[in-house]
């Protein structure tokens, strides 16, 4: 596997990883995006390195990611309108 493709591989794993970390009332949001595929494929990407072809690599960044994308832009969007605590908490405050 070359350097780009295994750093776009990379940012993949990372973007699985940060699906896992969003509540399912968010993700609740976007019906139509397989969060769970997202997930999974990090799991896959992580732990079958060696099974990985650059073909998968470019066929999830050309036909998966730019749907992935525009849902992510819209959940950011809705929560614009939220400020959050610079004491570091979690909680939003409206």
């Amino acid at each position: 596997m070359d350097w780009c493709t295994d750093g776009v591989r990379l940012r993949l794993i990372e973007i699985g990883e940060a699906v896992k970390r969003i509540s399912a009332d968010v993700l609740a949001t976007e019906p139509d995006v397989p969060w769970a595929d997202v997930a999974g494929m990090r799991d896959w990407l992580a732990h079958h390195y060696f099974d990985t072809t650059r073909a998968l690599v470019q066929a999830t960044v050309a036909d998966d990611l730019p749907a992935l994308e525009a849902a992510v832009r819209r959940l950011h969007g809705g929560q614009e309108n939220q400020r959050w605590s610079p004491a570091g908490g979690d909680a939003p405050h409206t």
